[in-house]
């Protein structure tokens, strides 16, 4: 498990985008299989609106948290002779590579979000290809919550076993 998860983590937005790909291959497979159906125009205009909304709301949280770690790092104390797990953490590559991995979950998310509002205000394909990259969004979206989340739960798990030292 942890040689996958080191996999993921090398080539996370890389890995994300094909996860989506995939997934809107196998949906638009069944679709013309006719099991299911795109909906019609408002209701792909509706998921379009809600979809950026979400988008970008968890693209703050993201921005938070980073802007939280680069906060910690900047107000942690480094004239203590023996430094926190904390501030080891935040003074080792395991740092750097958390905020470029937290960097790119906002990239990726960014990026979604002006795809869904050009393909919106400029619609040359027709509504289809939004319903589409709305579930593309989706499922990239899932995944980069879940890398920030456990990320965070790492970062969690150095906080309470520096507290359990103490």
């Amino acid at each position: 498990m942890k040689k996958i998860l080191d996999f993921y983590f090398r080539f996370p937005v890389i890995i994300d985008f094909f996860i989506g790909i995939s997934s809107v291959t196998f949906i638009n497979h069944y679709i013309k299989l006719g099991y299911l159906s795109i909906p019609k125009d408002e209701i792909i205009l509706d998921y379009a609106s809600e979809t950026t909304t979400v988008l970008l709301t968890l693209a703050g949280f993201i921005l938070t948290f980073l802007t939280v770690l680069i906060t910690f790092k900047t107000g942690s104390n480094t004239l203590s002779s023996t430094p926190s797990i904390m501030e080891s953490f935040c003074n080792s590559s395991l740092y750097k590579e958390t905020t470029r991995l937290l960097k790119n979950c906002i990239k990726s998310i960014i990026f979604l979000t002006m795809v869904i509002y050009m393909l919106r205000f400029i619609n040359l394909f027709g509504l289809w290809i939004m319903y589409y990259w709305i579930i593309f969004s989706i499922i990239v979206l899932l995944l980069t919550i879940l890398r920030s989340l456990f990320i965070l739960d790492n970062i969690l798990k150095f906080h309470t076993d520096e507290n359990d030292q103490t």
